[in-house]
């Protein structure tokens, strides 16, 4: 799947969502959001938890391995790094939960757009609503 362009997979049925942790939270993009992954260059992109302004916590590891994320955006192609492992999954609409409006007005979680439950429960996040916030960071030179 490496540098492998990805096709829109969603349906009224259910959402395909490329997972991965990060502060051992879970996390999930729509796959058709992301339009390559790429081996980890540190110096050209910025982690998620960073991007998400996730404070760290002292007793997580850090990953062994990362992988770099191209992430469609409307100010144009935006990089970002995320731990291994990472998955696809098919999340069915009935286990997919838009935020609530209040919860979206409140959250200053940038990106959330909705929870879902597979196995575990995973914050969605849309790079595509995400108010201008990410001017400065990770942003694809080409």
């Amino acid at each position: 799947m490496e540098n492998q362009k990805t096709q829109s997979t969603t349906t009224p049925l259910g959402i395909d969502l490329l997972s991965f942790h990060a502060n051992r939270l879970g996390f999930a993009l729509e796959r058709r959001r992301v339009i390559a992954l790429e081996p980890a260059d540190s110096t050209r992109a910025p982690h998620i938890a960073e991007l998400l302004r996730l404070s760290s916590t002292t007793d997580e590891r850090p990953a062994q391995h990362q992988r770099q994320l191209l992430l469609a955006h409307p100010a144009g192609a935006l990089r970002v790094r995320v731990d291994e492992p990472i998955s696809l999954d098919r999340v069915q609409a009935g286990d997919l939960h838009p935020l609530p409006p209040l919860l979206a007005a409140r959250s200053r979680l940038p990106w959330l757009r909705a929870l879902a439950w597979k196995n575990t429960p995973v914050m969605v996040l849309d790079p595509w609503h995400d108010a201008g916030w990410t001017d400065h960071w990770g942003r694809d030179g080409r």
